[in-house]
Order: structure tokens, then sequence, then C-alpha cells
């Protein structure tokens, strides 16, 4: 709640990141915050889907 609108949210591993997810879909809660979890900045295929 506290990030500043359209910040980049940087998260680590699943505990941190599906929690911020599932408040951005199923409540709305700040979903102008683009959530990135870097174990998949190694992921060639998650770079090609959200250029």
């Amino acid at each position: 709640m506290s990030l500043e609108p359209n910040s980049l949210l940087l998260t680590q591993h699943d505990n941190d990141t599906y929690p911020v997810w599932m408040l951005q879909d199923t409540f709305g809660i700040k979903k102008d915050v683009k959530v990135l979890n870097i174990d998949f900045i190694i992921l060639d295929r998650f770079l090609l889907l959200n250029v």
C-alpha cells in the first residue's frame, strides 16, 4: 500500500509474489504496480511473454 503509483515491486520466491498477485487480481489493490519475481528473470520464456 505504501508504493507510489506505477511502481515496480521486486519480489523473490513464490511466498512473496503470489500473495501480492492475489491481492491485485482478487481485490483490485494496487493494480498499477508491476510485480516482478526476480527468480523469473532467468527464464527467457517469462521475459518474452511480458515485453
